[in-house]
């Protein structure tokens, strides 16, 4: 049986020593983080999906806004990245592109 400072979580207790930190850094994973790498739980990564679509538009594949292409492809991703960092990858991607 847990103590009275015992916090019941489903996969153990934590007691009232616990430290914050020990639980997990709340920013981790943020989706609003400055990083584009940021892997998703399928380990594809922003820049993954953003090299894929650089060679798309290379082959003549894309006839789409890229930002709306990545914007898809991440949500399908289950990445969320702010809409302005989409709009600069999409400037790198086409930049990139023309290479």
């Amino acid at each position: 049986m847990a103590n009275s400072d015992s916090i019941p979580t489903g996969s153990g207790d934590i007691d009232s020593t616990t430290d914050e930190s020990e639980i997990g850094d709340p920013t981790v994973g943020d989706p609003t983080a400055d990083d584009l790498t940021i892997d998703d739980p399928t380990g594809e990564t922003v820049e993954e999906i953003a090299d894929d679509v650089v060679s798309e538009i290379q082959h003549g594949q894309v006839d789409d806004d890229v930002s709306t292409i990545l914007t898809e492809r991440l949500d399908a991703a289950g990445l969320q990245v702010r809409p302005e960092d989409i709009d600069t990858l999409a400037d790198e991607v086409e930049n990139d592109a023309s290479r």
